[in-house]
């Protein structure tokens, strides 16, 4: 997952982790937890690449500008170099990835609260479920 974004379809799994075999709700319950750090350890994941993808794209960024700016073969004037700069094929593509990291790490954010409230649902149908056979 460092220099490739694999685009795994995050929905498809969360939606699946969230599906409740309400003949087994002891084990639901048990995998509550593993599920939370499953996506907890991805979440974290995705937030170390995003720094480090937007350290990388400081760095380029400051570059260019100083390649711009003082050792282009010609004189530019300042909206100029911030018109090349914007228009450099590999700072596009940083921040297209820096976009998609985005957006992955949005859908496990709303993912694991999604997974907080199958876990309440879960205690409450166990309750129920108690209550039914008393």
């Amino acid at each position: 997952m460092d220099n490739s974004i694999e685009q795994v379809d995050i929905d498809e799994q969360i939606e699946n982790d969230l599906k409740i075999e309400e003949a087994n709700l002891i084990g639901e319950q048990r995998k509550q937890k593993d599920l939370l750090y499953k996506w907890g350890s991805r979440l974290s994941k995705l937030e170390d690449l995003h720094k480090r993808t937007s350290l990388e794209l400081d760095v380029l960024i400051k570059e260019k500008y100083i390649f711009y700016s003082t050792q282009f073969e010609r004189v530019l004037s300042a909206n100029e170099v911030k018109i090349y700069v914007n228009g450099d094929a590999n700072i596009i593509k940083l921040k297209n990835k820096n976009n998609k990291i985005e957006t992955m790490m949005d859908t496990i954010r709303h993912g694991i609260n999604a997974l907080k409230t199958k876990g309440r649902t879960i205690i409450l149908l166990i309750e129920q479920h108690q209550l039914n056979q008393l």
